[in-house]
């Protein structure tokens, strides 16, 4: 029986089949290789905003006073305030005692004085 130039033998064939799945799966890996490194570079740049962001919170953080400072600071004031305004309670009502004492009293006392 003459052998057909088209026949194939089976060997041959899943020789030809295997070298068509490992070019596939070579494929395969590479894209999935690009994918890998692609989203390395994007998460490295994500951290890399991340990180920024962070250092600019850091410096930001710095300069706002801690809310327990800011209580102990605004106690003092609340007690120097209220300081203040018993002092100014205090002088007032005896600036008034005194005009007061002035009105009724003073003209007893110029009248001594005048000619």
């Amino acid at each position: 029986m003459p052998e057909n130039p088209h026949d194939v033998s089976a060997l041959a064939h899943m020789e030809r089949l295997l070298n068509e799945q490992d070019k596939r799966m070579a494929l395969q890996f590479d894209a999935m290789e690009r994918a890998l490194i692609l989203a390395r570079e994007g998460a490295e740049k994500q951290y890399a905003h991340l990180n920024a962001l962070r250092a600019e919170v850091m410096t930001d953080r710095s300069r706002f006073v801690e809310i327990g400072v800011c209580n102990i600071t605004r106690d003092n004031f609340d007690k120097r305030i209220s300081l203040l305004e018993r002092r100014i309670a205090t002088w007032g009502g005896a600036i008034l005692v005194l005009i007061f004492v002035l009105q009724v009293i003073g003209p007893r006392i110029w009248s001594h004085f005048a000619p």
